[in-house]
């Protein structure tokens, strides 16, 4: 029964995707990829060879790239430390294949050495090499993979850590099977559904199955979901006790939340907390058009991070349409039960926009269902020419003659061709005025002459005769994670004056597009505390990089090319925001400026002021005898909590809260996003033109054409500096953010998934799943001191032998700094700031053998041993151990504000 049931389901795969494939090239016949010569990727990928399957697509580089937060791809070594790998016969031929294994940021070249030709395959040939070094055990190292010719060098890049054990493997078995089980769950649904005895809704909702579900599909679901072989739970995923299926038994949900649970109608992005339904594709008829490429991006013994991406097909209304699709996996072994728990999951889907996507019923641009539903786009001012990112690609669409262009990424047939989605870059639309349309490139360059540089590419773009110029490039060394955090936050065009602005890790800089020349208007300051508006036709930033020492903000108003500042007389200021194209700041006097335990400034305003970006005045806020000591921007209000002072005393006392409303930006008519349930009831992402103007069913595709800019189009290579005080918060697929607290970062991971990473890219948290029970008492020497001023010191000493590493007391004592202390004995061990976690986030640091300091009190105690119900903490002033229950202590840390310090090794 269940061999026929099988082969049911491949039939309807096999014919579906044969009918779509062959309505796709009825429709596209004519079409042909861009006409433009050596503007399609010619370099190819590299892959780690690991036992038989390849694994870590990297891309090449032409140029050396700056490595210290460069997180694509990593591979666990055997104490053998062999490598295999995998190159393209295009490349390997005629050159030297080598190898460099270098520190992490890739500053300290470890070892260099030669690969090995082993054998031809299909069109890749590998290689295979034996590290000679030693390398220290979970320590994660840069590993270049090197094709030199004549005609230059191309590097490939990944990380590489030898371990004791690894289940790499397991881990990329138990994610391809968790991926193919929501395509089996959609290929079963969908085909249950088109019977007329039974229909099977899988939710969590609770919603029951009908009682003429045909015997073979219930013994298929059972088959594939099920396993008896604990050992097989390692590879074999069983999603419906993840997201639960039609009794609502889940492990993510109790039966009371998972009442409350239902489909979402956006199958584009998915995360453990989403429905069966939305997991399973949502009423969509959908299969892979390629097998999916695992890419490991973090691993441990037990632990490990998975990327699986690939193409994938559907039917629609209109016939097919291709999607890039790309999930990722968060996984730990329990070893107790011999199977894999995800712990964190993220499924993010792209439609490949075509023909089909122009709505004339709802008179918008359709960009399907996909993730992201704030996608971005421009217009020029008659709204008849639009353009838009979608997916990895930029398209421009002229409504006054029916004509549209894929102007950089991927043609319509390119897209269906590729069976794995373009990366490695990112795109910023700038602007659209008479008939040219601007936006930026930056990242790794995928085609063209510039193939494999990395950098920021400026383009203009003429919607009349559908030609691309060049008109500068800006070399970086850094990688696509590091450029997201400045050039992706802000960069502006002024086509008057032919001048190029965006920041650069910590500048702002301007670049003159004739002669290459570059300015820095801004410097020293972290791009992160540099503000952007909306449009990114204005920024502030403060004067100063300590923000308890502000004295002065500054604007700059690219679009009217005025600069103002604004401060008060022996004030102190603080930037906090836009509020919608104006720029709000707080006005304080100095001493009352503080710091929290994680090193955040802390203000107690005496005003606050809305200016215009002209500097302006729109509003202030100013109460007698009050002070404003917390602000919460939400909706259209600001929210703010205020504390009395008393004029007599100086004493201060809670006030009640007071808010700020502000009139938000009202909708003129123009080109907006906005979302739709299609007869699947699913959300589709549209972009919707006004009521004057008309989307056309009969378009035509225009090919466009690459031509030379006759312009000076490059500057010297840059470097973006990096802010080596700060934290960099990842997500699985790539950075998020920074943040200059440990804490703050940390528990921000804690909540929402990933991980955090110093400048420098040493971990300083990943989320993981706590042992159960875990001691480090009696592992190291204990430090009794008379006084509670002393006890910090006595708690970082404590941690230091905890570390592994001898240390003086006095001398930890003098330097009063927990992140110096460990400075001064190592640079493998590395003191942290935890301040502001919660409780259980800090018991992570224990679980993972790194006992921690808590304020308790008025002192400090080191916890060295928890469970689920109790703590066991060392008190210096004691000289013993304490035995609390777990919620009290955590009580005690609340009140003590969760002050924290640990380290991470």
């Amino acid at each position: 029964m269940i061999r026929r049931v099988l082969f049911e389901l491949l039939l309807f795969t096999l014919v579906f995707i044969g009918a779509a494939l062959s309505f796709n090239y009825i429709q596209n016949k004519d079409h042909a990829t861009r006409a433009v010569e050596g503007y399609n990727p010619t370099m190819g990928t590299a892959y780690w060879y690991l036992d038989g399957e390849k694994i870590n697509r990297m891309q090449g580089y032409t140029v050396v790239l700056d490595t210290s937060l460069y997180r694509d791809s990593i591979v666990p070594l055997s104490s053998e430390k062999n490598v295999d790998i995998l190159l393209p016969a295009s490349i390997d031929t005629g050159a030297d294949i080598t190898y460099e294994l270098r520190s992490f940021d890739g500053s300290n070249l470890i070892e260099e050495g030669d690969f090995r030709f082993s054998e031809s395959l299909d069109e890749l040939t590998h290689y295979t090499a034996s590290l000679r070094m030693d390398m220290t055990e979970g320590v994660e190292y840069s590993f270049v993979i090197k094709a030199s010719k004549s005609t230059g060098t191309i590097r490939f890049y990944t990380r590489v850590v030898r371990l004791p054990s690894d289940r790499c493997k397991d881990f990329i078995g138990y994610a391809r099977s968790f991926s193919d089980s929501a395509y089996k769950g959609n290929a079963a649904a969908n085909e249950t559904a088109s019977t007329t005895d039974a229909v099977l809704t899988y939710n969590v909702s609770g919603a029951g199955v009908d009682s003429m579900i045909d015997e073979a599909t219930t013994e298929e679901n059972t088959y594939i979901a099920t396993s008896t072989d604990a050992m097989q739970g390692v590879h074999v995923a069983d999603i419906t006790s993840v997201f639960s299926s039609a009794d609502a038994s889940s492990a993510m949900y109790s039966s009371a939340f998972a009442n409350k649970v239902s489909a979402s109608g956006n199958p584009g992005y998915v995360t453990l907390g989403s429905s069966y339904e939305d997991v399973t594709y949502s009423g969509m008829k959908i299969d892979r058009l390629s097998e999916p490429e695992a890419r490991v991006k973090e691993i441990t013994e037990d632990s490990a991070i998975v990327e699986l991406k690939y193409k994938a097909i559907a039917e629609t209304e209109d016939g097919a349409a291709t999607y890039a699709v790309s999930e990722y996996f968060t996984m730990e072994y329990n070893n107790g039960q011999a199977k894999i728990d995800v712990l964190d999951y993220r499924r993010y889907v792209s439609r490949d926009f075509n023909a089909s996507g122009f709505d004339t019923l709802n008179n918008s641009i359709n960009l399907g269902i996909t993730a992201d539903t704030s996608p971005q786009y421009i217009t020029d001012d008659s709204n008849k020419r639009v353009a838009f990112v979608s997916g990895s690609s930029v398209w421009c669409v002229n409504m006054a003659s029916h004509t549209y262009t894929s102007v950089y990424g991927t043609s319509l047939d390119e897209a269906e061709k590729e069976r794995i989605p373009q990366e490695g870059y990112a795109i910023r639309l700038l602007s659209i005025d008479d008939e040219v349309m601007d936006f930026v490139v930056y990242g790794r360059i995928n085609e063209g002459v510039r193939e494999g540089q990395t950098g920021i590419a400026l383009f203009e773009y003429t919607i009349e005769d559908s030609s691309l110029r060049e008109l500068q490039f800006i070399p970086v060394n850094s990688s696509l994670d590091v450029l997201r955090l400045s050039v992706g936050r802000f960069c502006y065009y002024d086509r008057t004056n032919r001048c190029f602005y965006t920041l650069l890790g910590d500048q702002l800089l301007k670049i003159d597009i004739f002669s290459g020349e570059i300015e820095e208007v801004v410097k020293d300051i972290p791009a992160s505390l540099v503000l952007v508006s909306k449009n990114m036709k204005c920024v502030a930033f403060p004067n100063n990089r300590d923000l308890t020492k502000v004295t002065s903000i500054r604007i700059i108003n690219f679009e009217t090319g005025k600069e103002i500042e604004k401060k008060e007389a022996g004030k102190s200021l603080a930037l906090l925001g836009f509020v919608g194209k104006d720029i709000m700041y707080g006005v304080s006097e100095p001493d009352k400026v503080d710091r929290e335990a994680d090193g955040t400034p802390v203000f107690k305003f005496e005003k606050l002021c809305i200016v215009h970006s002209n500097g302006i005045g729109v509003k202030t806020y100013k109460k007698d005898n009050i002070l404003i000591s917390g602000i919460e921007f939400e909706d259209n209000s600001i929210y703010l909590d205020r504390v009395y002072v008393s004029e007599e005393t100086g004493e201060e006392t809670e006030a009640k809260p007071d808010y700020i409303s502000y009139k938000p930006e009202l909708s003129t008519g123009d080109v907006r996003v906005v979302s739709i349930r299609n007869e699947a009831d699913n959300i589709e992402t549209l972009i919707k033109f006004p009521d004057n103007v008309y989307v056309s069913q009969s378009n035509e595709e225009l090919l466009t054409k690459v031509i030379s800019s006759g312009i000076k189009n490059e500057t010297k290579l840059q470097t973006a500096s990096l802010d080596v005080k700060a934290s960099y918060i990842y997500e699985p697929a790539g950075i998020t953010g920074v943040s200059y607290s440990v804490g703050k970062a940390v528990q921000q991971v804690y909540d929402q998934g990933g991980f955090v990473v110093d400048a420098g890219g040493d971990t300083l948290y990943k989320e993981k799943t706590s042992k159960p029970y875990l001691t480090v008492a009696g592992t190291f020497d204990y430090r009794q001191v008379e006084s509670e001023a002393d006890t910090f010191a006595a708690c970082n000493y404590m941690c230091i032998l905890a570390a592994g590493l001898y240390a003086d007391y006095d001398e930890v004592k003098a330097a009063n700094d927990w992140e110096d202390s460990f400075r001064l004995y190592s640079n493998e061990v590395r003191g942290v700031n935890i301040s502001g976690v919660k409780l259980d986030t800090a018991v992570g640091y224990l679980s993972d053998g790194s006992p921690f300091a808590a304020k308790m009190n008025d002192h400090y105690v080191l916890v060295v041993s928890y469970n689920s119900d109790f703590i066991r903490y060392y008190d210096p002033i004691e000289g013993e151990e304490q035995r609390v229950q777990r919620y009290a202590f955590q009580l005690r840390c609340e009140a003590a504000g969760n002050e924290f310090y640990s380290f991470v090794k």
